[in-house]
């Protein structure tokens, strides 16, 4: 859609949360994550 207006989200014990309430400390936490892929 091109839009610059978007939220990130993550999943945390289940549930979907809006990171920019999170602290910095909390947001590059998530930033520095190792995801892997299970297939």
């Amino acid at each position: 859609c091109g839009s610059h207006d978007v939220m990130q989200i993550s999943r945390v014990t289940g549930y979907l949360q809006d990171v920019a309430g999170w602290n910095a400390g909390k947001q590059q936490e998530l930033k520095d994550r190792v995801r892997y892929s299970v297939v």
